[in-house]
């Protein structure tokens, strides 16, 4: 049932939005030389007015990347999607596995930590588990929704304000909306270029929108969906998403802040309690 639901939603998602999507991607693709020749205005322009000489150095290491390394390097990208894709597809039948096993896997459990651990210690533990799930169910559900209402939030927006490519954009925007803190950067940089490149007077207005619209998600939006917060100070949030991308780059990133939350929570009920 878990995962008819879910296939549900993602089809139901795409037959929504694909064929926006797709009317965007022919549009952009349709217009690519005419931003080609709007790029190497502006690029002339800077160039003029480049009087650190910045643009020439970027020529320059632009120029220094062999052909070879680029086909290593798109190789090495291939067998990282390629393991990617495989790793997921493992990842989903070994859940599916799990969920069918469920409780039988729950007895086990209990039966070897009774085994080993008495029965404060079991009760210890159990809420620590108790405390893992909570921070991280509340934390997951609560990405995903805040993305997905965010993502139709910028969709309208950009209809009624007459933006372009406003369902690619707001695919992008939505996305990207999963990393914490980081995400609305990621996402707005490229979707302000790519205005920029189609009328520049409109990649200003798109990040002003992009600001109203991140305040309204971060103080009446997220709050009502995720409720409490991790219980987290700012600092250690953005060490958590360094550490995290390190580690394990955009996985490491979207786990690192509830794995920091409990990690935190913890230290505290032992510090102060």
């Amino acid at each position: 049932i878990t995962y008819l639901l879910l296939i549900s939603c993602i089809a139901g998602i795409l037959w929504l939005i694909v064929p926006q999507i797709s009317a965007s991607i022919k549009l952009l693709i349709s217009n690519g030389d005419l931003y080609r020749e709007k790029f190497m205005l502006y690029y002339s322009a800077l160039e003029k007015r480049d009087k650190f000489g910045i643009l020439p150095l970027i020529s320059s290491a632009l120029k220094n990347i062999s052909l070879s390394e680029l086909i290593a390097g798109a190789y090495g990208k291939t067998l990282d999607f390629i393991g990617g894709t495989a790793n997921i597809i493992i990842g989903v039948i070994i859940s599916i596995y799990i969920l069918i096993e469920k409780e039988n896997l729950r007895l086990i459990v209990q039966k070897i930590a009774h085994h080993f651990l008495d029965d404060t210690k079991f009760e210890k533990t159990a809420q620590i588990y108790r405390n893992i799930y909570d921070v991280f169910s509340r934390f997951v559900s609560g990405q995903i929704i805040e993305a997905f209402i965010l993502g139709i939030l910028c969709f309208l927006g950009m209809a009624l304000l007459g933006f372009d490519y406003a369902p690619l954009i707001s695919m992008v925007i939505g996305v990207t909306a999963l990393i914490p803190i980081a995400g609305a950067i990621i996402g707005t940089i490229p979707c302000a270029l790519l205005l920029f490149l189609s009328e520049p007077i409109s990649a200003v207005w798109f990040i002003i929108f992009i600001i109203i619209l991140q305040q309204l998600e971060n103080n009446f939006i997220y709050p009502k969906i995720v409720g409490k917060s991790m219980g987290l100070p700012p600092l250690p949030v953005l060490l958590a998403i360094v550490i995290g991308g390190k580690i394990g780059g955009i996985i490491g990133i979207l786990i690192a802040v509830p794995t920091a939350a409990v990690i935190y929570g913890i230290g505290k009920e032992k510090l102060f309690n």
